[in-house]
This record gives structure tokens, sequence and C-alpha cells, in this order.
């Protein structure tokens, strides 16, 4: 691109040429305003001919930036931390939205499965498929309630499992809104700690042996 600036008839817009390129049968022309803020000489660039820039476009820009009293930076600026605040809020949005299914397999399981050895990972993902998903996978975070995993338990007691295979499921689903709010996708308190632990009965049945039994009756009968 050439070095040389051009005047123009609108004061305070130059442009200079392009050394190759060309716009139609004219030579590619880059504008630049020039103007005073705050007692600061400013001069900023705007654009190319060919992405439709004019000497007269450029000059209504800078009557614009005169009249706000701004400068084309500071606008920029502006407009840049609209749009990341724009893009966070969005990004809020959806991880909001995000369903606990869809949390597990995009952030969860992948993370379990390289943490953790490949029988426990697998052992997580059939306590998901099984009992986990069907209960509260399509909810979201912020919709789970203690009533929600009660409901899972009572499911799993209903189908014969026991405390501690229970304990598992809610221990879990314990560690999956952890990880949830370590990445911003959930920012409450975590159900489980509201839903009482079930009562595992480590008590082991003993049958009698025949000998056992005859003394018992007969102590009985005594």
């Amino acid at each position: 691109m050439g070095t040389k600036w051009n005047s123009t008839k609108f004061p305070g817009v130059r442009y200079r040429e392009h050394e190759i390129r060309k716009h139609g049968i004219r030579k590619d022309q880059y504008f630049a305003i020039r103007y005073q803020k705050d007692g600061t000489r400013q001069e900023e660039g705007l654009g190319w001919l060919s992405e439709g820039w004019s000497a007269q476009k450029a000059f209504e820009r800078l009557a614009e930036l005169k009249r706000k009293g701004t400068t084309l930076t500071e606008e920029r600026e502006a407009e840049r931390q609209a749009k990341a605040e724009s893009e966070r809020e969005a990004e809020k949005v959806r991880l909001a939205a995000m369903t606990f299914t869809e949390f597990w397999h995009q952030q969860y399981f992948p993370q379990a499965e390289h943490d953790k050895a490949t029988k426990t990972a697998k052992t997580e993902e059939q306590f998901f498929r099984l009992w986990i998903s069907p209960e509260i996978g399509e909810k979201t975070f912020s919709n789970i309630a203690p009533i929600d995993l009660e409901r899972l338990k009572r499911t799993m007691a209903g189908k014969g499992k026991s405390p501690r295979t229970i304990h598992y499921a809610l221990a879990i689903i314990r560690q999956v809104f952890n990880l949830a709010r370590v990445r911003g996708v959930f920012l409450g308190p975590t159900p489980v700690k509201d839903v009482k632990k079930p009562t595992e009965d480590n008590r082991r049945m003993r049958f009698l042996s025949h000998e056992e039994a005859e003394r018992l009756l007969a102590a009985l009968a005594e």
C-alpha cells in the first residue's frame, strides 16, 4: 500500500492509494480522518473504498464523532465491550438451558473417563443410563430439586436396590453438580445435601446349623 497521503475537498479527511489493488478502474483508496479531541490531535483510519467508504462518508463520520464528543477508538472499544457482554449473557443463557444429560455427555463423563479408573467410569455410566437419566436427565440443573432425588431413591428401592447402591447413585449426582458449579453451569446449592442418606443395614443373616438348632430347641424345652 502506498504511503503518500492525499487530501480531499472535505476538511479532516484524507486518503492513500493501494499500489496494485484496484476498485473498478481506480486504485483502491484507504480513508482516514483527523481532528482534535480534548486538545489532543486524533488520527484514525476508517476503511477502504472497496469496503464502501468514500470521502463523503468519511466526512459524515467525522461530523458524527465531533457531535458526540467522542473518538473512533472510544466508540470501537465501547462496541467491543458491548459485544463481549452480549456474548457473556448469551453464554449464561445457553448454560442455564443445559440439561443434566447434555452436561453429562459434553463435560462430566469425558472428564470422568480421563481422571478415573476405567471400571469406575464404566460403573458411573451404567448408573447414569439405568437410574439417573430416566429421572432427571432432561431437567436443567436449576430445576432439579430434592424431591426429584427422593423419587429416584424410591424407584431404586422399589427395584430391590440396596441403600449402599442408592447412596452411590446420589454420590454420582453430587459429583456432577460439583463440576457444573466449577464450570459455571450452576451456581446454586447441590440438592443432594437436602436428601436423607439411605440407611445401610450391614447386618448379615446367618442360619443355624443342625447341631445349633437342636441345642436351641433343647434349651427352649427346658
